[in-house]
């Protein structure tokens, strides 16, 4: 079952499809959470970190924590009322489990740009074509990342996508799995 959370996220805890909408209700996100797990049916968590987050466990394999960081400010220290930051946490509870997360990058979806410089992409991420690689820096001439990288992800619609520098991460862009998605891949 769909359900609302945050006033803009609807999350399918038993798919685990995530649809995210800006303030005028238009989709601006739309991602498959652990697309390899198979586990048909997410139980709520007993023991949140805090109040406002919501958690959900998918039968002693993995926790999908969410929560929406409501301090988040503008540059001025003034707090910016449209601007909102979603924060999704994987936790492990078995060592195979490493989940896989896909968005929806087809035109429909704004123009996306990020990562860094990658071997024979041009720097709009939604015409690259590539299948899962480390993301870690290399030789642009050999290897599919360069030495300017950043674990960030924007588009035209005001969506960026940020993946922490402690998780180890795989990136593939429209890859012969699926098409027109960002897949992330953390290990």
């Amino acid at each position: 079952m769909t359900k609302m959370y945050y006033e803009h996220i609807k999350f399918n805890s038993a798919k685990r499809l995530l649809q995210i909408s800006n303030e005028k209700g238009v989709e601006v996100l739309s991602g498959s959470l652990a697309i390899t797990m198979n586990i048909p049916k997410a139980y709520a968590c007993e023991h949140k970190e805090n109040v406002s987050e919501e958690c959900w466990e998918y039968s002693k394999t993995a926790k999908l924590h969410m929560s929406l960081d409501d301090k988040w400010q503008g540059n001025a220290g003034q707090e910016q009322s449209n601007a909102r930051c979603y924060n999704f946490r994987w936790e492990s509870l078995h060592e195979n489990f490493n989940p896989i997360d896909c968005f929806s990058i087809g035109t429909e979806r704004g123009k996306w740009f990020g990562g860094g410089l990658t071997h024979n992409t041009s720097w709009q991420l939604e015409h690259a074509k590539f299948n899962f690689t480390p993301f870690i820096t290399g030789d642009i001439r050999f290897d599919q990342w360069g030495n300017a990288m950043r674990r960030y992800f924007i588009n035209t619609l005001g969506v960026a996508i940020e993946v922490d520098d402690k998780s180890p991460l795989y990136v593939s862009m429209n890859g012969s799995v699926r098409g027109n998605i960002l897949m992330l891949f953390l290990k």
